[in-house]
Protein backbone atom coordinates (compact mmCIF):
# COMPACT_ATOMS: atom_id res chain seq x y z
CA UNK A 1 0.00 0.00 0.00
CA UNK A 2 1.27 3.52 -0.79
CA UNK A 3 2.12 5.81 1.75
CA UNK A 4 0.32 8.83 0.39
CA UNK A 5 -3.12 6.42 0.72
CA UNK A 6 -6.08 8.08 -0.93
CA UNK A 7 -8.87 6.48 0.51
CA UNK A 8 -11.93 5.38 -1.92
CA UNK A 9 -15.23 7.35 -0.88
CA UNK A 10 -18.56 5.48 0.21
CA UNK A 11 -21.47 8.01 0.05
CA UNK A 12 -19.41 10.94 1.15
CA UNK A 13 -17.07 9.59 3.59
CA UNK A 14 -14.13 6.94 3.46
CA UNK A 15 -14.05 3.14 3.15
CA UNK A 16 -13.56 1.54 5.89
CA UNK A 17 -11.71 -1.40 4.95
CA UNK A 18 -9.60 1.22 3.50
CA UNK A 19 -8.84 3.14 6.74
CA UNK A 20 -8.34 0.32 8.55
CA UNK A 21 -5.69 -1.52 6.25
CA UNK A 22 -3.87 1.86 6.25
CA UNK A 23 -3.90 1.73 9.49
CA UNK A 24 -2.57 -1.65 10.12
CA UNK A 25 -0.10 -0.90 7.36
CA UNK A 26 1.27 1.99 8.98
CA UNK A 27 1.25 0.01 12.48
CA UNK A 28 3.21 -3.01 10.85
CA UNK A 29 5.39 -0.82 9.28
CA UNK A 30 6.15 1.36 12.67
CA UNK A 31 6.53 -2.05 14.22
CA UNK A 32 9.15 -3.50 12.03
CA UNK A 33 11.13 0.06 11.65
CA UNK A 34 11.24 0.03 15.89
CA UNK A 35 12.21 -3.43 15.95
CA UNK A 36 14.86 -2.91 13.07
CA UNK A 37 16.58 0.28 15.69
CA UNK A 38 15.84 -1.49 19.15
CA UNK A 39 18.11 -4.14 17.51
CA UNK A 40 20.79 -1.79 16.17
CA UNK A 41 21.11 -0.48 19.18
CA UNK A 42 21.77 -3.73 21.02
CA UNK A 43 24.48 -4.59 18.39
CA UNK A 44 25.98 -0.72 18.78
CA UNK A 45 25.54 -1.46 23.16
CA UNK A 46 27.37 -4.85 22.39
CA UNK A 47 30.35 -3.80 20.26
CA UNK A 48 30.67 -0.79 22.75
CA UNK A 49 30.72 -3.47 25.78
CA UNK A 50 33.02 -5.65 24.67
CA UNK A 51 36.18 -3.41 22.76
CA UNK A 52 36.14 -3.26 18.83
CA UNK A 53 39.82 -4.19 18.95
CA UNK A 54 39.84 -6.88 21.55
CA UNK A 55 42.87 -9.13 19.79
CA UNK A 56 44.87 -5.61 19.83
CA UNK A 57 44.18 -4.72 23.36
CA UNK A 58 44.86 -8.48 24.70
CA UNK A 59 48.11 -8.66 21.99
CA UNK A 60 49.41 -4.98 23.92
CA UNK A 61 48.32 -6.34 27.54
CA UNK A 62 50.94 -9.55 26.31
CA UNK A 63 53.50 -7.07 25.32
CA UNK A 64 53.46 -5.07 28.94
CA UNK A 65 53.06 -8.30 30.78
CA UNK A 66 56.22 -9.60 29.02
CA UNK A 67 58.09 -6.09 29.64
CA UNK A 68 57.07 -5.57 33.28
CA UNK A 69 59.26 -9.42 33.25
CA UNK A 70 61.86 -8.43 31.56
CA UNK A 71 61.78 -4.92 34.10
CA UNK A 72 61.61 -7.96 37.36
CA UNK A 73 64.97 -9.72 35.68
CA UNK A 74 67.24 -6.52 34.99
CA UNK A 75 66.28 -5.77 38.87
CA UNK A 76 67.41 -9.55 39.99
CA UNK A 77 70.55 -9.00 37.48
CA UNK A 78 71.06 -6.09 39.05
CA UNK A 79 70.31 -7.30 42.81
CA UNK A 80 72.67 -9.86 41.53
CA UNK A 81 75.87 -7.83 40.05
CA UNK A 82 75.10 -5.87 43.38
CA UNK A 83 75.57 -9.16 45.75
CA UNK A 84 78.83 -10.45 43.69
CA UNK A 85 80.84 -7.56 42.24
CA UNK A 86 80.23 -4.10 43.98
CA UNK A 87 82.75 -2.58 42.28
CA UNK A 88 81.58 -3.79 39.22
CA UNK A 89 79.51 -0.22 38.37
CA UNK A 90 79.49 -0.93 34.36
CA UNK A 91 77.18 -3.91 34.38
CA UNK A 92 75.37 -2.07 36.84
CA UNK A 93 74.61 1.19 34.52
CA UNK A 94 74.05 -1.04 31.69
CA UNK A 95 71.32 -2.85 33.56
CA UNK A 96 69.87 0.03 35.17
CA UNK A 97 69.81 1.52 31.94
CA UNK A 98 68.10 -1.38 30.53
CA UNK A 99 65.08 -1.43 33.03
CA UNK A 100 64.70 2.46 32.57
CA UNK A 101 64.35 1.66 29.07
CA UNK A 102 62.11 -1.24 29.64
CA UNK A 103 59.50 0.74 32.43
CA UNK A 104 59.51 3.48 29.84
CA UNK A 105 58.51 1.24 26.75
CA UNK A 106 55.59 -0.57 29.31
CA UNK A 107 54.51 3.15 29.97
CA UNK A 108 54.16 3.92 26.46
CA UNK A 109 52.20 0.83 25.71
CA UNK A 110 49.73 1.54 28.60
CA UNK A 111 49.75 5.30 27.20
CA UNK A 112 48.99 3.82 23.73
CA UNK A 113 46.02 1.26 24.97
CA UNK A 114 44.42 3.71 26.76
CA UNK A 115 43.75 5.65 23.90
CA UNK A 116 42.60 3.52 21.64
CA UNK A 117 40.45 2.03 24.43
CA UNK A 118 38.77 5.90 24.82
CA UNK A 119 38.46 6.39 21.10
CA UNK A 120 36.49 2.85 20.34
CA UNK A 121 34.51 4.02 23.16
CA UNK A 122 33.82 7.29 22.46
CA UNK A 123 33.25 5.93 18.30
CA UNK A 124 30.52 3.80 20.13
CA UNK A 125 28.85 6.51 21.85
CA UNK A 126 28.51 8.22 19.07
CA UNK A 127 26.87 5.39 16.97
CA UNK A 128 24.83 4.93 19.81
CA UNK A 129 23.40 8.90 19.61
CA UNK A 130 22.92 8.50 16.05
CA UNK A 131 20.97 5.49 16.63
CA UNK A 132 18.61 7.12 19.43
CA UNK A 133 17.96 10.15 17.48
CA UNK A 134 16.62 8.39 14.41
CA UNK A 135 15.12 6.82 16.61
CA UNK A 136 13.30 9.09 18.57
CA UNK A 137 12.53 11.06 14.46
CA UNK A 138 10.90 7.65 13.21
CA UNK A 139 8.92 7.52 16.11
CA UNK A 140 7.66 10.96 15.73
CA UNK A 141 6.75 11.13 12.40
CA UNK A 142 5.12 7.33 12.93
CA UNK A 143 3.14 8.66 16.22
CA UNK A 144 1.91 11.98 13.58
CA UNK A 145 0.63 9.62 11.10
CA UNK A 146 -1.28 7.49 13.60
CA UNK A 147 -2.91 10.77 14.45
CA UNK A 148 -3.52 11.87 11.04
CA UNK A 149 -5.31 8.44 11.11
CA UNK A 150 -7.45 8.76 14.36
CA UNK A 151 -8.80 12.49 13.13
CA UNK A 152 -9.60 10.26 9.31
CA UNK A 153 -11.51 7.58 11.14
CA UNK A 154 -12.94 10.75 13.36
CA UNK A 155 -13.94 12.16 10.53
CA UNK A 156 -15.40 9.30 8.98
CA UNK A 157 -17.33 8.27 11.92
CA UNK A 158 -18.98 11.35 11.77
CA UNK A 159 -19.90 11.84 8.46
CA UNK A 160 -21.67 8.05 8.68
CA UNK A 161 -23.62 9.32 11.47
CA UNK A 162 -24.71 12.55 9.62
CA UNK A 163 -25.71 10.25 6.74
CA UNK A 164 -27.50 7.96 8.40
CA UNK A 165 -29.36 10.59 10.35
CA UNK A 166 -29.99 12.03 6.00
CA UNK A 167 -31.38 8.91 4.97
CA UNK A 168 -33.67 8.63 7.82
CA UNK A 169 -35.13 12.00 7.67
CA UNK A 170 -35.08 11.02 3.30
CA UNK A 171 -37.42 7.64 4.29
CA UNK A 172 -39.15 9.56 7.34
CA UNK A 173 -40.52 12.03 4.22
CA UNK A 174 -40.69 9.89 1.96
CA UNK A 175 -43.30 7.71 3.95
CA UNK A 176 -45.44 10.70 4.80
Amino acid sequence: MAENQSFRTAFRGFNREDVVNYIEYINNRYQAELSRLRTENQTLRAAQQGAPDADRVRALEAELSQTKQELEQAKQELAKAKQTDPASTEAELAIYRRAERTERMARERAAQLCGQAGNALAAARESLTQAEEQLAAVTMQTQAQVDRLREAVTASRQTLARTQEALSDIAQSAAQ
